[in-house]
């Protein structure tokens, strides 16, 4: 007898400190942590998860949560965490741009090395990025896999980089043309061989910039041979 009022006494007493603890908030949302993206993004994501703050932690539709964060483009993958008393902490992995397409309208569209469209660019930070021209490069998914795979090949700095590069197009004779950032010198890469044709041009370009030789072109769409073309001098 004595065994079972201790054990009533015993749940009584819990579910008294556990009304006091939910009373005082514990076990209910009042912070949500979002980590690994942009102030942007976050405070968006913040935004269309204000709901969730006050629910009780095991009432929480963890996947739902987890469906708003990653339906953002920006979002590459996320996972949630539980912290008692009060927080929720999302950690993100952001998408992160390779080069922007330029749109018929004027404007700029990020694109990722998985050839995936993200999200409109600022005209301001186009320039930070080669941009894609033209070229029907958002309707003809795979040539824009050709182009997003040719920059990944380039390094991210050097003579003949993506932070060298400012435009790639795609002509229906020629290939692809690359125009160098700086300089506006025009590569002519073809359509085939293009790893061996860049390391190629890669070469070229480092000679002419240790030589001070201003080009106006570079072709090689040859399959032994760059031919350069020199800016004439007035």
């Amino acid at each position: 007898m004595r065994t079972l009022v201790a054990a009533v006494l015993g749940i009584a007493v819990l579910a008294a400190v556990a009304t006091g603890l939910i009373k005082q908030g514990v076990g209910r949302v009042q912070k949500i942590e979002i980590e690994g993206l942009n102030s942007e993004v976050t405070q968006r994501l913040q935004s269309k998860l204000e709901f969730a703050k006050g629910s009780m932690f095991w009432n929480l539709n963890t996947r739902r949560l987890l469906g708003i964060v990653t339906s953002d483009p920006w979002v590459e993958a996320a996972e949630l965490q539980r912290l008692l008393p009060d927080r929720l902490r999302i950690r993100a992995q952001s998408r992160v741009p390779l080069a922007v397409l330029a749109d018929k309208k004027g404007g700029f569209e990020y694109v990722d090395e998985k050839n995936r469209i993200i999200a409109s660019a600022p005209d301001i930070k186009a320039a930070e990025y080669p941009i894609l021209v033209k070229s029907g490069f958002r309707e003809n998914v795979k040539l824009r896999e050709e182009a997003v795979e040719l920059l990944k090949s380039l390094p991210v700095e050097g003579d003949l980089s993506r932070d060298s590069m400012g435009e790639l197009k795609f002509d229906s004779e020629a290939g692809f043309i690359m125009t160098l950032g700086e300089t506006g010198v025009l590569i002519n890469l073809g359509k085939e061989n293009l790893h061996l044709r860049l390391d190629r041009v890669r070469r070229v370009v480092q000679y002419l910039n240790q030589h001070g030789i201003d080009a106006s072109r570079i072709d090689s769409d040859y399959s032994k041979k760059v031919l350069v073309k020199l800016k004439t001098r007035r």
